[in-house]
């Protein structure tokens, strides 16, 4: 919904399972490895909000983004209503709805839940960036929308956007998986660190 609400690494608190929280740069996979070892993340279990509607009440004491209102975003703007939880609300009212129900022969009333659903696609979000000698950067993604992703870069490297170069090889397929960073950061940021070329 166009609202920066993920972090490059996790800090402080991690959203969701799989959210980076650290990464490595090595000269060999073994050493990486050996560097991942190393790595000790101390988890403090939180209360889970399952429900959207128990999530979405106001008082809520759990929030998942505390400072919501202070995020950078697209569209839409935050909801009038004193909604915690929620990102964005929108409310389409066509013809008249009371109306249309009295003369339909049958109403249904009802909740309606399914399963759990993502995009699916062949090939995984890869990156690889290259810290060029000019000191821009060259990044090969597998990405839906490259200047957004360089302009999500820019703003996460505080780079100037021109400064960036981002290329496209196949993407096989997305969804809206591939619209906005995922790999892409930690691995400009990691060639920056590293001064890899």
């Amino acid at each position: 919904m166009g609202l920066n609400d993920t972090p490059t690494i996790a800090r402080d608190v991690v959203r969701y399972v799989g959210e980076p929280v650290a990464a490595v740069a090595a000269d060999s996979p073994s050493i990486a490895e050996e560097a991942v070892d190393v790595i000790d993340v101390e988890y403090e279990a939180i209360t889970a909000l399952f429900d959207p509607d128990e999530a979405r009440r106001p008082g809520q004491d759990l929030l998942l983004h505390p400072n919501l209102s202070e995020y950078k975003r697209a569209i839409p703007p935050l909801p009038k209503e004193d909604l915690p939880n929620v990102a964005s609300t929108m409310r389409i009212r066509h013809g008249d709805l009371p109306s249309a129900l009295a003369k339909s022969s049958l109403v249904i009333e009802n909740q309606f839940t399914t399963q759990l659903a993502h995009a699916f696609h062949l090939e995984p979000n890869g990156s690889v960036a290259k810290l060029e000698s000019d000191g821009g950067l060259t990044v090969w993604t597998s990405t839906q929308s490259p200047y957004r992703i360089r302009q999500e870069l820019s703003d996460a490297l505080q780079m100037p956007p021109e400064q960036i170069r981002v290329i496209v090889p196949y993407v096989g397929g997305g969804f809206g998986n591939k619209l906005t960073l995922s790999a892409e950061a930690i691995c400009s940021l990691l060639a920056i660190r590293t001064r890899f070329r």
